[in-house]
């Protein structure tokens, strides 16, 4: 590629995730780099998260453009693909299933004049019926897998070339550290003599017990070790259509508490205590990134993308098992501990956002 290519990049919408938040990274890095790149979102929505998001990559001089509906919809395809008529595009780079999805029906109403490739965020294959016929029909035969066991999950299954690039983020805020502490928690309004846990993320599935992020497991962890007696308080953040089901599980607990979608993450993983990741499966999680270049003390689900972080101050238990995971909950009762900054300092070496720009480019390098 040349210094002038028109790269875009097609997400869903600026809505808060792992996915989302590193494409808005790589179009902010990419374009301090001299590139030309935009950002397409197939819908107009945005949550606070998005809003925040939306600031930075104005700031940075990255255009948004955004579909129609609210909803995905047909209008949502046709509007993707009038906008890839759009002459002097030169790169589309596709994110998430159902992005795919709404690529591949608008093929069908454009001549492709542009290269194209994918970035699989995710260790679970496509969800089946449309989703697995857009992915194995595709015209994408360039692959960029988010990390080693995602990469291992597809190398299978997606057509043509793969790389792996894990992912990085812009680290733009300071570590955990047991010395600030009191004055972060009472910064977010929290009691800091009680012990502070967190987890955040998407509760959308299906049903509650396939979800991604497995708040069900927590929860139940959580009333199981009644550690909200012994002065703990367990802040889940994010949103979704579960969160009415999560609610009901959680109540009779008033230590369980739902903070909806909140635009300081960073802030949160600096001032509380213990980081939490029950997850079912993950890509290479943008959380567990965030929590190891932050030093903050974390209980991981065991699974590969977790493993892969090499975070020296995470313990482990195995996924599904409530019992194990209500002890570690209980292990970090009181406790007030931080990664040395020399962790902090490899974790945010390894995973900055210049260098997952930097291997991008020369992915876009070899298109044909």
């Amino acid at each position: 590629m040349n210094q002038n290519d028109r790269i875009i990049h097609v997400i869903g919408a600026l809505l808060a995730g792992g996915a989302e938040r590193f494409v808005v990274d790589l179009c902010i890095a990419q374009r301090q780099m001299g590139e030309k790149v935009e950002l397409a979102c197939l819908l107009p929505n945005r949550d606070a998260v998005g809003e925040k998001w939306a600031e930075k990559l104005n700031e940075a001089g990255v255009p948004i453009h955004s579909g129609p509906k609210q909803n995905l919809r047909p209008a949502s395809v046709f509007w993707l693909a009038s906008f890839l008529r759009t002459p002097g595009i030169d790169i589309a780079h596709i994110h998430l299933n159902y992005t795919e999805v709404a690529y591949y029906l608008s093929r069908f109403l454009h001549r492709r004049r542009y290269r194209v490739l994918r970035t699989i965020h995710n260790t679970a294959p496509p969800e089946g019926g449309i989703y697995t016929w857009a992915f194995n029909h595709s015209d994408i035969e360039n692959s960029i897998s988010c990390g080693e066991a995602a990469h291992e999950a597809y190398l299978d299954i997606a057509n043509g070339r793969m790389t792996c690039i894990p992912y990085g983020l812009n680290f733009d805020w300071p570590r955990h550290d047991p010395a600030h502490r009191d004055e972060r928690l009472t910064a977010l309004g929290l009691d800091p003599s009680k012990t502070h846990y967190m987890a955040a993320g998407r509760m959308t599935a299906e049903t509650v017990e396939i979800a991604q992020k497995a708040q069900d497991d927590l929860i139940k962890a959580w009333k199981q070790g009644e550690l909200g007696e012994r002065g703990g308080v367990l802040h889940l953040l994010g949103d979704g259509t579960l969160r009415p089901q999560l609610e009901a599980l959680a109540s009779g607990d008033e230590s369980i508490v739902f903070h909806g979608v909140v635009p300081n993450i960073p802030e949160w993983m600096g001032a509380t205590d213990t980081y939490l990741m029950p997850s079912r499966y993950e890509g290479l999680p943008l959380a567990g990134i965030e929590c190891t270049a932050t030093g903050i003390p974390s209980v991981f689900s065991e699974i590969a993308p977790l493993r892969e972080l090499d975070n020296s101050v995470a313990t482990f238990f195995p996924v599904g098992d409530i019992d194990r995971l209500a002890e570690r909950l209980n292990e970090r009762i009181g406790l007030r501990e931080s990664a040395s900054q020399e962790a902090v300092d490899k974790a945010r070496d390894r995973f900055g956002i210049e260098r997952s720009a930097i291997e991008y480019r020369k992915v876009y390098d070899t298109l044909g």
